[in-house]
């Protein structure tokens, strides 16, 4: 019986060590997939955003973790004309995993800087910025999945909730992780159709910060509250008055009204829903975004309510 009861002790051992050493290997091979996959992207972004004058500059992504992997890159830097956006310790943390969905947390920093610093005032009402977020990844089919992320930006003078629920059609999937597939360039090819995007955004003291920014700027020193609010009613009724031949006018109005009474202080939060409510399809791609006549097709298909 003694005997016995060492070879089961011993198989089990075995088992366990042979177990272990399989999880190692494949959680190392699975963090070099997505290290290749993230880098990829990131390049091909870059090549991307290029053409639209917009220059992209990371470190690579480097992940780390057994059984919950860890992706993060230190620094991405984005330069649109005089202004340089920098995410600092993005990092994406898988949370749960099972045979037909995962989910991760992505984290960051986010600083952004005005280079010719005349708009800096402004620039630093918005930064910097902690990003928090959940995202849940669902296949539904060998070529489907839904995507439901739920987050938050938040700033000194504001904090924003965001929810959006997406599906999308892969086209190059074949065998391939969902993980790893989500973070490889592959994914700008496919189609994907956004259900619904809500975002809330809570005031904290922003309309008085705005106006201590513009207060700063040469030319509007001086500056008193009651002048503030009528230039910001102002810039408002030219913009709706440039608007009010637009097709789409009486679901933009509305959201025009919105931002003028959170930026004047009368609304200490806003609420902005886009919802889906065409019954037919409407799938975009990555390069399909650009298109002239996308947003005529957009408000076809979906509807923007405010509060």
């Amino acid at each position: 019986m003694k005997r016995l009861m060492l070879w089961i002790i011993g198989l089990g051992l075995i088992f366990i060590i042979t177990l272990g050493g399989i999880l190692i290997y494949s959680s190392a091979h699975l963090k070099q997939k997505l290290e290749t996959s993230a880098n990829g992207l990131l390049k091909e972004y870059a090549n991307t955003l290029q053409k639209r004058n917009i220059t992209l500059s990371y470190s690579p992504v480097s992940c780390s973790g057994i059984v919950y992997i860890k992706c993060q890159t230190p620094q991405i830097q984005a330069n649109i004309l005089e202004f340089e956006l920098t995410i600092n310790n993005l990092s994406s943390e898988l949370q749960n995993l099972q045979s037909q969905s995962l989910q991760f947390a992505l984290k960051g920093d986010i600083l952004l800087n005005d280079k010719s610093q005349d708009l800096q005032a402004y620039a630093n009402l918005l930064s910097p910025i902690t990003l928090n977020s959940l995202t849940t990844l669902t296949q539904t089919s060998q070529k489907q999945y839904t995507s439901h992320i739920k987050g938050t930006l938040d700033s000194k003078n504001l904090t924003q909730y965001f929810e959006i629920q997406w599906r999308g059609i892969v086209q190059n999937l074949k065998d391939e992780n969902l993980w790893v597939y989500l973070n490889s360039k592959n994914i700008l090819n496919d189609k994907i159709e956004y259900q619904n995007l809500t975002l809330t955004t809570q005031s904290k003291n922003f309309s008085n910060a705005l106006f201590n920014a513009v207060q700063s700027q040469k030319a509007y020193r001086g500056l008193d509250q009651k002048s503030f609010e009528t230039l910001v009613f102002f810039i408002s009724g030219i913009l709706l008055q440039s608007l009010q031949n637009n097709p789409h006018y009486l679901q933009i109005q509305p959201v025009i009204t919105q931002i003028q009474n959170f930026i004047t202080g009368k609304e200490e939060h806003l609420k902005i829903s886009i919802q889906k409510t065409s019954s037919q399809d409407f799938f975009i791609t990555p390069q399909s975004f650009w298109k002239d006549g996308l947003q005529d097709q957009f408000f076809t298909h979906y509807t923007i309510k405010t509060n």
